[in-house]
């Protein structure tokens, strides 16, 4: 088990969200700025395993509407619902594997809006469903690109972003050489824009690593590597890019490239090295947390 891990609060000027709102006249090639990030605190947290069991978890959402945390039960292939208020599990909502209902394989993507619209991904379509499993709607994803929608600390956790009333899906896809963002029109099942993520300082071979983490806030795409410190922010409107770089006495700026030659090293580079974890907002809050994992050793996991 991975011995630590860190919780950094990054307050920035609205996290470049104000200045998301300006109209830059620079480019997306333009150098990225760095004179946003306002102040960092680091929090290190100590693992204990025997606090929670949560093992059969892959992914989580929380809906204000009834304080609950909906998460993916992956060996039941169900979603439970945790209600804050009791700390109990109050029920579960069994997805079915074939049918009209089907929600076929294991989720990489799950947004909870209410009780009654739940969003899934299921590395086969977006499918939203309603408080008992039904499917309402569907969305067939585009094959001309490698989706990586996910939630996998040894690899990548990415969201997606739906815009039901313009009939958009922005979500990132894996293209040979390079990592991109589309804008997906589902309405009329045609890529309306292709967004290209710039290539991180630390260039090299970090294993599974090597996809970005996405988030989106408002008109802005945050992304980062999950090996490197490096924050970047993408702002749709003026078509810009700028890099924070938060700093904390406790990682390095960057984990070192895997160098391994057998595929049994390249399974542990993963879990021995630190993650850094995408970008999330605290609700009312001019601030972002992220949680940076701790190397654990190999014996210990």
């Amino acid at each position: 088990m991975r011995p630590y891990f860190c919780i950094f609060v990054i307050t920035l000027y609205l996290f470049g969200i104000q200045s998301c709102k300006r109209q830059s006249q620079s480019s997306a090639n333009d150098e990225p700025a760095t004179d946003r990030l306002l102040k960092t605190e680091t929090i290190t947290v100590k693992s204990n395993p025997t606090v929670v069991s949560l093992l059969s978890y892959g992914l989580s959402d929380y809906c204000h509407n009834n304080r609950c945390i909906y998460s993916y039960n992956y060996k039941e292939h169900a979603i439970d619902i945790l209600d804050l208020k009791t700390d109990t599990v109050s029920r579960s909502i069994s997805l079915e594997s074939e049918g009209p209902n089907a929600v076929m394989r294991e989720l990489h993507g799950l947004q909870v809006y209410s009780p009654d619209t739940i969003v899934t991904y299921d590395f086969v379509a977006i499918k939203i469903i309603d408080s008992v499993g039904n499917v309402i709607s569907k969305i067939e994803l585009p094959d001309n690109g490698f989706s990586r929608i996910d939630c996998n600390v040894r690899s990548n956790i990415s969201d997606f972003k739906i815009d039901m009333d313009n009939h958009t899906i922005l979500y990132p896809i894996k293209q040979p050489g390079k990592n991109e963002i589309i804008e997906y029109d589902f309405a009329e099942k045609n890529v309306v824009n292709h967004i290209a993520l710039k290539n991180p300082i630390h260039e090299g071979y970090y294993g599974f690593m090597d996809y970005p983490n996405v988030s989106f806030y408002k008109d802005c795409i945050i992304y980062n590597y999950p090996f490197e410190a490096n924050v970047y922010i993408y702002d749709r409107k003026s078509d810009s890019t700028r890099m924070i770089s938060p700093k904390s006495k406790f990682t390095d700026k960057c984990i070192k490239e895997y160098d391994g030659k057998f595929v049994e090293e390249l399974s542990w580079y993963g879990a021995t090295n630190c993650f850094y974890s995408p970008l999330y907002l605290i609700p009312g809050k001019d601030c972002f947390v992220r949680i940076t994992l701790g190397a654990g050793l190999a014996h210990e996991i």
